[in-house]
């Protein structure tokens, strides 16, 4: 099932992606939500997390936009191979797959960003602070 344009959860509505493979729009997650998307494949805007938030999408593969993990969230996405735009991490993010991020990658604060199957970023990359990047295969950055 397709869902046309943009949506924000919040804890009242944790279930309105139920059953979802596509995201057409944006997704916000925001405040207390907890969104588990097992069917949710594809998100063709961007992708926050915020305010202690949790985004469980196990078969996520693409993000067309960029991805922002920020405030204590969480995003676990261990199928999620390319994100088309940034990737902004101030929470925590674990994501097994991810081998392409068309933009730059941003990891800061006390943030940890574990992406072991990474290896092209088509911008730049920034580790500030005390936050850690886990991308031992990275070997291309900024083209």
């Amino acid at each position: 099932m397709k869902y046309e344009g943009s949506i924000t959860i919040t804890a009242d509505n944790e279930d309105a992606l139920k059953g979802v493979t596509e995201v057409c729009g944006d997704v916000r997650v925001e405040g207390s939500a907890k969104l588990d998307a097992p069917a949710l494949t594809t998100i063709g805007g961007s992708v926050w997390v915020y305010g202690g938030a949790k985004l469980d999408a196990p078969a996520l593969t693409t993000v067309g936009g960029d991805v922002w993990v920020e405030g204590g969230a969480k995003l676990d996405a261990p199928a999620l191979t390319t994100i088309g735009g940034d990737v902004t991490v101030y929470g925590g993010a674990k994501l097994d797959a991810l081998t392409t991020v068309g933009g730059s990658v941003w990891v800061e604060g006390g943030a940890k960003l574990d992406a072991p199957a990474l290896t092209t970023v088509g911008g730049s990359v920034w580790v500030e602070g005390s936050a850690k990047l886990d991308a031992p295969a990275l070997t291309t950055i900024g083209g």
